[in-house]
């Protein structure tokens, strides 16, 4: 009979511990890429049946910047802490164009570039700064 006792205290124990690493176990984190709209905040925990909301945190959340945003979530009456990391995986494209032109001259990288598209903001620039001293054909 104390052997029965002593399983049923330890299991209950394992429970408890379960039950509160889970409240304190760090924060759920879902990742996100850049552009996409703000997921529902039942994509944080997706086995879950219980109704989850967002109760803080949202405001400061850029889905077009790249990071890591903090939130709050309620989920069966429980707050959760949450890091929703926006990233942006996918490459720009953007049309690049020859320029021509005499010298001795400037130029910029955005003159060999138009059209960019990208959920975040872009910026070009040169690698190496072209000598627009000499004429010739430049890379």
């Amino acid at each position: 009979m104390k052997k029965i006792i002593s399983f049923l205290i330890l299991l209950l124990l394992c429970a408890v511990l379960l039950f509160l690493w889970s409240l304190l176990g760090g924060a759920t984190v879902l990742t996100v890429e850049a552009g996409s709209q703000l997921p529902d905040a039942s994509a944080f925990f997706p086995d879950s049946k219980q109704d989850i909301v967002y109760l803080s945190g949202t405001d400061a959340v850029s889905m077009d910047k790249p990071g890591k945003y903090p939130l709050t979530l309620s989920k069966g009456g429980l707050k959760y802490d949450a890091i929703l990391q926006v990233q942006d995986t996918v490459a720009p494209t953007a049309t690049v164009s020859d320029v021509t032109l005499a010298v001795p001259n400037t130029v910029t990288a955005e003159d060999f570039v138009s059209d960019i598209q990208d959920a975040t903001q872009v910026s070009v620039r040169f690698e190496n700064q072209p000598d627009l001293t000499t004429a010739g054909a430049h890379a």
